[in-house]
């Protein structure tokens, strides 16, 4: 298991490249780090840290940014700070601090269905409407939020329509990972209008073998659609074939951080630990060795080592709260 001393490598790595991050969003910004070194400061004890992570999320809230995406841009950044401000890590009045950002955010979405080349490529800003919507009674998000998951629906509706299709070209694996980001805003934003069509055109792709097994799927699914019989045999069959399917060393850090924390859900709903501690194990023991000296780790040479999105801070929030529910 990873130890405290490998945690404050982590921080003290985090920390010198942090000085290098010239955006402010979640992903790839300052705003993503500042989320991780605050869960270090808590589990560590350490007022060092927090101070750093405090001057992270003043930087990124007064820096100029007009994206208004989730993973680099303004509803990304308020995510955070919702997240801070409800798990107590910051005492704050988020009205006061981005109340403006919020009204340019809801004018942006108030109107995407008219936008839809923009709806695809924006669809996790659901994220952030959930969040808020459990702390701010506002109408209009009950209105964008429907207009955004019917956008995400109608697109993958075509698409499953056409995997059967000889002369299909789009990436199906593209379009599957879509599908399983769609399950996952369902779930998150507790979405109870999502579209039944859509899971029977899945279902019946997947019982006709025209889809492969994902253990992300399986969970999601039951997740989604608790004891309903219709996609039992789905949700098990994609549990069980799904995890088989995963390789530690062909996943990239992200992706083998995101399978421990699906593990960790299932194994806390089940009241036992027995899958994290058999792959985490594999995980940690599968890291080249002096490799939290290095620091070498699978990640993509687009993303920056240190982003919450596929880095080092994704990886320092892991170890830090196990129960963090990773976006």
């Amino acid at each position: 298991m990873i130890q405290k001393k490998d945690i404050l490598k982590l921080v003290d790595y985090i920390l010198l490249n942090s000085a290098s991050i010239n955006s402010s969003g979640l992903y790839n910004g300052k705003v993503g780090v500042s989320l991780s070194l605050f869960e270090a400061s808590r589990y560590l004890n350490d007022k060092n840290i927090e101070n750093k992570a405090f001057q992270l999320l003043q930087e990124s809230l007064v820096a100029e940014n007009k994206d208004y995406g989730f993973e680099n841009g303004l509803s990304g950044i308020g995510y955070v700070l919702l997240y801070l401000i409800e798990n107590k890590f910051i005492d704050a009045d988020f009205n006061e601090i981005f109340g403006e950002k919020y009204e340019s955010l809801i004018k942006r979405f108030t109107n995407i269905e008219n936008e839809p080349h923009k709806l695809l490529s924006s669809f996790h800003v659901i994220y952030f409407f959930a969040k808020i919507r459990d702390t701010k009674k506002d109408d209009r998000i009950s209105r964008i939020v429907p207009k955004i998951f019917e956008g995400i629906e109608l697109y993958l509706s075509l698409q499953f329509f056409d995997f059967n299709d000889r002369r299909y070209t789009n990436n199906k694996s593209l379009v599957l990972n879509v599908f399983k980001q769609y399950l996952k805003l369902v779930d998150f934003a507790c979405y109870s209008d999502f579209s039944q069509l859509l899971l029977d055109s899945y279902a019946q792709l997947y019982r006709n073998g025209k889809i492969v097994s994902n253990y992300y799927t399986g969970c999601l699914l039951e997740n989604i659609v608790k004891d309903k019989n219709d996609y039992q045999d789905i949700i098990q069959d994609n549990k069980q074939y799904g995890l088989l399917n995963f390789h530690n060393s062909s996943l990239h850090l992200h992706e083998q951080i995101d399978l421990l924390s699906l593990l960790q859900q299932a194994d806390s709903r089940n009241g036992k630990d027995g899958m994290i501690k058999t792959v985490e194990k594999e995980w940690v023991n599968s890291q080249p060795k002096n490799s939290w000296d290095k620091l070498n780790y699978r990640i993509p040479q687009y993303a920056k080592d240190t982003g919450y999105g596929f880095g080092l801070s994704r990886l320092l929030v892991f170890v830090t709260n196990k129960k963090h529910l990773f976006v």
